[in-house]
């Protein structure tokens, strides 16, 4: 809770302080503002109604944490003050930024697994006909470009296969 006739913060509690590894001490020797980072789409002032919006916040240990703030105008002693509540999702949004990215591995995967289907599809063809020839004695081809032919799609069918 933050007063804003003179600027200081009149309150911190707990879980904040364990979290940010600041006191209110140290927070009203600074502006208190210092900790939202620089990216932060909030007024500064901090004087207006919020609800959940998304911010960055800075640790007393330099590490970057996410949270959704929510600010509200209250009277304490006729002093007009600023409630501030920021319930941190940092986790939360590491965890959806991991699902995205497993996501986009199956995807990956099943286009390959497609793609792989899809090669495989003629490849047998070719390969069928290839040995029809290979034992057709009148075939135009040799045997032993039917058997080059055949070991390189073998060859690929493993690749993919692999793949």
């Amino acid at each position: 809770m933050r007063s804003l006739t003179n600027g200081r913060y009149v309150n911190v509690n707990k879980s904040w302080c364990d979290i940010t590894g600041y006191n209110l001490e140290e927070i009203n020797s600074s502006n208190g503002l210092e900790i939202f980072s620089a990216d932060c789409d909030i007024p500064m002032d901090l004087q207006g109604d919020l609800s959940n919006v998304k911010v960055n916040y800075v640790t007393k240990n330099n590490e970057v944490r996410v949270g959704l703030l929510s600010t509200e105008k209250i009277f304490i002693n006729d002093e007009t003050c600023v409630l501030s509540v920021i319930t941190d999702i940092t986790e939360r949004t590491k965890l959806e930024k991991e699902i995205s990215r497993l996501d986009n591995l199956n995807l990956v995967g099943e286009m390959a697994a497609g793609i792989a289907h899809e090669i495989r599809n003629p490849m047998t063809t070719v390969i069928g006909f290839l040995q029809i020839a290979k034992n057709d004695l009148g075939s135009p081809l040799s045997e032993q470009y039917i058997n080059l032919m055949l070991s390189e799609l073998k060859r690929a069918n493993g690749i993919i296969t692999e793949f």
